[in-house]
């Protein structure tokens, strides 16, 4: 019950979570003179995508983005709902671009910070693509045909095509994202006990640490007791691993201790989703891991890959800042964005998905139709202009077009109708007149 209550609150769009009843507050209705003006000025300033296609490295058509992108070293790119594969072509294409032309190099996703390590692993020693994706990101991405033109780019990449420096992949998650990391997660376990000899932890405690993974996704940790086990070993560790200077860097260390501490606010969530009152337990289980992302994510920004560019992969309700600005509002919910917004300012370039209208859907769920978007809205407006891609920047332009600043409805965070001025939540959106589900990979 616990796996299936903690997949579905990662799955599940994050304003689609919480019961808000929709009420826009300060839209006002375009008249068809600025309607036009405002198509025109997209038509004059957005950049007209030629292609999502991810083989075509012709990037000639995303060379403004260099300009408008200029000196930040983080960009987050957040879909509307994970199950957009128009949008992961469109990000795949993206992420390309980005390593080869303006030397981004680390991919950090909406997944687990162990698994991850392991799935670059595999990239690193030429496991086959769908294996080391299998090892780390959710499958509703590591299963996705439209994915993995990306898993077979990374591959390449660590094996000197095509020439660029490796592609180096990570995650910010604090849950468990693989089912094929309960083995590894043993061994590596026990060998991190090996290296901090004596640790203290006897041997009912170190079985404790080296079951994790397999009771989390097993449902193992629906007894207080046994959360409470956890966290006083992991605790003892963290505690111990600076002693193992000499076996472990520094680096090493402190990402250990990150993951040990990720797996404690796992725990947390598990005991708040189970031990809380309805919905209140499910909201603070949302605060524990908006935190946990955004303070994972800041340490990889600041510390583990510092002076390094950085792209992100996830759903854009946790990349968006300026969250209380939006309506409907979530009362008590701060998405990992404010904080990084905070944090980064503009060093980091946040870049959200929109699209006029089509279907969509995860892999290996069901699909829903994705209606035409509301009159008035930015898809709207994008769609008048009669192109198939855009690319819509905010941080050079809102100065100067008031109408950007203006509130607006888009549907870019779970395809439910949102009105904000976007500037002030977002630097950009990439528009796609028509979206298609996420397709599952065939044998």
């Amino acid at each position: 019950m616990v796996k299936m209550m903690l997949r579905q609150m990662f799955c599940t769009e994050l304003i689609s979570l919480l019961a808000i009843s929709v009420f826009f507050v300060g839209v006002r209705e375009l008249s068809a003179e600025e309607s036009s003006a405002s198509v025109q000025w997209l038509l004059s300033n957005a950049v007209e995508v030629r292609t999502v296609d991810p083989a075509d490295e012709d990037f000639s058509d995303l060379q403004p983005l260099k300009g408008l992108i200029g000196d930040s070293r983080i960009v987050h790119l957040g879909e509307p709902s994970h199950g957009d594969g128009t949008a992961f072509l469109a990000k795949v294409r993206l992420v390309k671009f980005l390593h080869q032309q303006m030397g981004f190099d680390v991919l950090i996703w909406e997944s687990g910070l162990y698994d991850c390590w392991k799935m670059n692993e595999g990239f690193r020693t030429a496991t086959s693509p769908s294996a080391a994706a299998g090892k780390g990101v959710f499958s509703l991405w590591s299963q996705c045909q439209q994915v993995m033109p990306l898993f077979d780019y990374a591959i390449k990449t660590w094996s000197g095509d095509p020439g660029s420096s490796p592609l180096e992949m990570a995650g910010f998650d604090c849950q468990p994202t693989s089912p094929e990391s309960a083995e590894s997660w043993r061994a590596d376990m026990v060998m991190l006990l090996q290296k901090v000899e004596p640790s203290g932890i006897d041997e009912a405690g170190q079985e404790v640490l080296a079951s994790f993974v397999s009771k989390a996704q097993g449902n193992g940790y629906s007894a207080g007791e046994e959360r409470a086990a956890f966290l006083k070993v992991a605790s003892q560790l963290q505690q111990k691993l600076p002693e193992a200077s000499k076996s472990l860097s520094g680096s090493d260390i402190d990402f250990w201790v990150h993951v040990l501490e990720n797996a404690k606010t796992y725990i947390a969530m598990v005991e708040a989703r189970t031990s809380g009152k309805g919905q209140e337990g499910f909201q603070k289980m949302i605060g524990l891991r908006e935190k946990s992302l955004e303070d994972t994510f800041l340490w990889q920004a600041r510390s583990h890959f510092s002076g390094r560019k950085v792209i992100t992969w996830g759903a854009f309700g946790h990349f968006l800042h300026g969250s209380k600005t939006i309506e409907p509002t979530n009362p008590g919910f701060a998405p990992m964005g404010d904080g990084v917004n905070e944090a980064l300012g503009n060093e980091a370039y946040t870049i959200g998905f929109i699209t006029f209208e089509g279907r969509a859907g995860r892999v290996g769920d069901r699909q829903f139709a994705v209606p035409a978007a509301p009159e008035g809205s930015l898809e709207a407006l994008c769609h008048q202009t009669g192109k198939q891609n855009l690319f819509v920047d905010f941080r050079s332009h809102k100065e100067k077009a008031g109408w950007l600043r203006e509130r607006r409805i888009t549907r870019a965070n779970g395809y439910r109708p949102s009105t904000a001025d976007w500037t002030q939540v977002c630097d950009g959106f990439f528009f796609t007149d028509s979206m298609v589900p996420a397709e599952k990979v065939t044998d």
